[in-house]
């Protein structure tokens, strides 16, 4: 059970204890400051109900065995989340956003943290609002898929700084990714699905995109009611001819693409991509 070193109404999980959100818990000698050593997790809790908690966890864990961080076990994580939750006077909210991070703390040793200096905190708010639609462009820079943190989630995020900033500049609210011999990869933020001749495609992970749990989740409900998506490259010049799409994350759900580089999409929302988020909200449904 964590411990209140302070009362407020917007409080922080910090290494078992709640602190105001604004409180300076980090170091600027911690690695992710020094080096970008850390990991995150975005979940949404719907009425106080962390949504697909257990892919979360196992996509956390995955990136803290690659950057060398130790996290809790996951039935403390979510007990952490849990009080969060409560503390903040949230556990009833419908949509409320749970970001989990781990850094890597203070260490002696360059490009080496010290076990036990991880700092963990989880930070909660009411989920923001999406839009019904997207604008999207296609990026000049490329996504590698072979590099060292490709399938990670990482706080190294300034690839992405740079190209929501020239996504924003061109008017759209989200850019995506080509990888290094040009095929689609995926957003800044999101997982990408395309339909072409009215099938519907999505990059696989050997396309260098994040692993996305809502993108996992979304192909497990698809396939329930009776939707193919295929999991197959195609090259990113082929946006220019797709009939519909739509993005996935955990904030989004699924998010209707109503345009790519200024290009009005022929179907915006295909009866066959009502069905697609129909079936996800009632996933989520399912919880309460």
């Amino acid at each position: 059970m964590a411990t209140d070193t302070e009362n407020s109404s917007n409080l922080l999980y910090h290494n078992g204890e709640f602190v105001p959100a604004n409180s300076p818990v980090l170091s600027v000698k911690d690695q992710a400051i020094v080096l970008g050593q850390g990991i995150f997790e975005t979940l949404v809790a719907y009425s106080g109900k962390p949504f697909l908690p257990e892919p979360h966890y196992i996509r956390l864990k995955a990136g803290a065995d690659a950057m060398g961080l130790d996290i809790p076990e996951e039935e403390s994580l979510l007990e952490a989340m849990l009080e969060t939750l409560e503390r903040n006077k949230l556990e009833t909210t419908e949509r409320v956003r749970i970001r989990i991070t781990v850094t890597g703390g203070i260490s002696d040793m360059r490009f080496s943290n010290t076990k036990g200096a991880e700092n963990l905190m989880i930070e909660v708010g009411v989920a923001p609002v999406i839009s019904h639609h997207a604008k999207t462009i296609t990026l000049p820079f490329a996504r590698n898929e072979k590099g060292a943190l490709s399938g990670l989630k990482t706080i190294n995020y300034g690839e992405n700084v740079v190209a929501v900033r020239k996504a924003r500049a061109a008017g759209a609210d989200e850019g995506i990714y080509g990888n290094t011999v040009g095929n689609l990869c995926e957003g800044t933020w999101s997982n990408v699905f395309v339909c072409k001749e009215g099938q519907w495609i999505t990059p696989p992970l050997s396309s260098g995109c994040l692993p996305g749990v809502s993108r996992a989740h979304l192909l497990d409900v698809a396939r329930t009611a009776g939707i193919s998506i295929e999991e197959v490259d195609i090259p990113l010049s082929d946006l220019a001819n797709v009939d519909s799409a739509f993005l996935t994350s955990t904030l989004r759900e699924a998010q209707p693409i109503s345009h790519i580089d200024g290009r009005e999409l022929p179907e915006v929302t295909p009866d066959s991509l009502k069905k697609i988020a129909t079936a996800f909200r009632e996933s989520v449904e399912s919880l309460r």
